[in-house]
């Protein structure tokens, strides 16, 4: 899931991570802990040792008791759904009789109380529509055909993909389809709000969360059809409308129950999300001040690829900053080693094959090499300069003339053949190689998707360790870690892995696991 988040957050900005850490959070640390929960409720329904006769009898009977209270309020709503439902029946009779005078109007309750204050004629017009409004919602179709449309509309979201022609016919199917949705979900919210009247609808937390969603929905699609800017935010707002299914939890029990005891839940889980943050936190400072810098590294150009220093002739220590900054290099052969050289740019060596080289074909590694040649390399008057300059003198060339130090290096089996070399490329600008020279972009970069240069990046980094992925790639390169501006060397310092190791004790095993 990391790659995902990074790729999500190259795309779409940093923001991007707080939808994976919500998902993980949720997702992982508390929907699916409810399993965990089930099974050590059981568990402590099986194990009864220690108990006394007396003390499994009262945990039998609490047991028992609390069974049948939900039952008791599973079969009260439902007969004050059907009381209320032939209430309904009775309303519309009366209604559909013709005869509207007060002692009738009596009958009908409340409602029928506020449509005669404005006499019969208004009456007719309102309560009658108010009534049937409300036989309407109350049947128990109702809601079924109101689920079917909310799966239809679920699945037919789920169709859509941005790999679809926008000319297609699908397309233009999904788009009809998911207007029609909308509009008759925003039908369905102002048919509750006029049968229920404005208070009693908000005054329930379903029909909140379904008018939110609702209003969300029909912004969007307002939006779309007008041609806004802003029509792929409108699509994302109206993509919660995939919490409609979460209707269906009213009408049984069992889910009802979960997401209940879900939300009466929150206060105790912001408290654990309190004290995680603490925790990141303080790791997220100790990280700051041990790696800060440090994870930086010298790639080949436009790639993610580390330099390997032996294949440029170069000790590891002697890959910096100030050397990877250059850009390009020359890399070439000589008498068994490989030397590199300053380059100003792709062009800033010109090598023609003095010598015809012989070519073969290495079968094992899938490429052609070739030897036993000689190339010859002459620099241009922009790359001797630096060669050239006073690696102290900060005068003709500017800040270029610092990198001297760091553009020659070699490590072979004869150091007089490389020193000769090196001081006639120093020297007169000529070069002699006895391999195909190459010319190699590189730069001084950070991890794509790690780094600890910042306490936002530093505690995302962690979050990542404690849900046990790609920690390990961190924690190697964590080891290798040197100093700033430097290239980082193999286990050059293992007691770094002692902070991820106490972090995943403290901050995975320990501290995570709170939510349970």
């Amino acid at each position: 899931w990391n790659e995902v988040m990074y790729d999500g957050m190259r795309t779409k900005g940093n923001a991007a991570c707080l939808y994976f850490i919500l998902l993980v959070v949720i997702g992982n640390y508390i929907v699916l802990n409810l399993f965990l929960a089930i099974l050590l409720d059981n568990f402590a329904d099986m194990d009864s040792s220690g108990e006394t006769a007396t003390e499994t009898a009262a945990r039998e009977a609490k047991k028992a008791e609390e069974l049948q209270r939900k039952k008791s309020q599973a079969l009260e709503r439902r007969k004050t759904r059907q009381a209320e439902w032939m209430k309904l029946q009775a309303q519309a009779s009366l209604i559909s009789g013709g005869s509207f005078g007060l002692g009738r109007s009596k009958s009908l309750g409340k409602e029928g109380a506020e449509g005669v204050a404005g006499g019969d004629e208004h009456f007719s017009l309102v309560a009658r529509a108010r009534v049937q409004a409300k036989h309407l919602i109350m049947h128990p179709k109702f809601d079924q055909c109101v689920i079917f449309l909310i799966c239809v509309s679920s699945v037919l979201l789920a169709v859509d993909s941005p790999n679809i022609d926008p000319d297609s016919q699908l397309k233009k199917a999904l788009n009809i389809t998911d207007v029609v949705f909308v509009t008759v979900f925003t039908l369905e919210a102002l048919v509750k709000m006029f049968a229920l009247g404005m208070k009693r609808y908000f005054a329930v937390g379903w029909n909140v969360m379904d008018f939110v969603i609702v209003v969300i929905g029909l912004i969007g699609a307002i939006l779309e059809l007008s041609g806004s800017s802003t029509m792929q935010a409108a699509r994302s707002m109206r993509s919660f409308r995939a919490l409609r299914p979460m209707r269906m939890a009213s009408r049984a029990e069992g889910m009802r129950i979960v997401i209940e005891a879900l939300f009466q839940a929150i206060p105790p889980i912001m408290n654990v999300a309190l004290v995680c943050i603490l925790f990141y936190l303080i790791f997220g400072i100790l990280g700051l001040n041990l790696f800060m810098g440090k994870l930086y590294r010298c790639v080949y150009a436009g790639t993610d690829d580390v330099l390997i220093s032996p294949m440029l002739g170069m000790n590891p220590k002697d890959v910096t900053r100030a050397w990877c900054d250059v850009g390009t290099h020359l890399v070439g052969c000589v008498g068994g080693a490989r030397v590199a050289l300053y380059s100003s740019g792709q062009l800033g060596w010109t090598c023609v094959s003095s010598t015809i080289p012989t070519s073969v074909v290495n079968a094992d590694a899938n490429r052609v090499e070739t030897y036993s040649g000689e190339w010859t390399c002459t620099a241009t008057a922009d790359t001797l300069a630096v060669l050239t300059a006073d690696p102290y003198d900060s005068g003709s060339y500017g800040v270029r003339s610092s990198y001297v130090d760091g553009t020659i290096g070699a490590d072979g089996y004869d150091s007089a053949a490389v020193d000769a070399a090196v001081e006639t490329a120093v020297s007169s600008g000529t070069f002699t190689s006895t391999c195909e020279p190459r010319l190699e972009g590189h730069e001084w970069r950070k991890p794509e998707n790690y780094n600890f240069d910042n306490i936002g990046a530093s505690m995302l980094v962690l979050f990542e360790t404690a849900t046990l992925e790609m920690w390990l790639e961190v924690m190697y390169h964590s080891v290798d870690a040197v100093e700033e501006g430097t290239q980082p060397r193999l286990n050059h310092n293992e007691g770094a892995a002692l902070f991820y190791v106490v972090f995943i004790i403290i901050g995975a095993f320990f501290v995570m696991n709170l939510f349970v």
